[in-house]
């Protein structure tokens, strides 16, 4: 286990504290542990999302996207989507599709 000292306003040590001598948390350690533990997975989820941000930007750029202006060019979009689902069959297993619904 790594060692990290930190030093935390008096406020927040002492809400710490108060939790380690109430017993729901089994130490300053465990507590930090755990406050930290969601703050890390938002980061790396926010990597991600920047990661696919810029995916979908650099294919914009590059041209590849569908105007949509109206029902027709959803309608001709959802078939194309279709068709190369159907397409898409490997092995006897067809992937599943989720189209996002848009009211018409």
């Amino acid at each position: 286990m790594g060692v990290v000292q930190v030093g935390l306003p008096e406020e927040l040590a002492s809400v710490i504290n108060q939790q380690v001598e109430a017993g729901r948390v089994e130490s300053t350690d465990a507590y930090l542990a755990e406050a930290i533990r969601p703050y890390a997975e938002d980061l790396n989820a926010e990597d991600e999302i920047v990661a696919e941000a810029g995916a979908g930007i650099r294919d914009a750029e590059a041209g590849r996207y569908t105007t949509i202006s109206g029902p027709e060019d959803l309608a001709a979009l959802e078939q194309r989507i279709v068709g190369q689902r159907d397409c898409l069959e490997i092995g006897g297993v067809r992937p599943q599709l989720l189209l996002a619904s848009i009211d018409r």
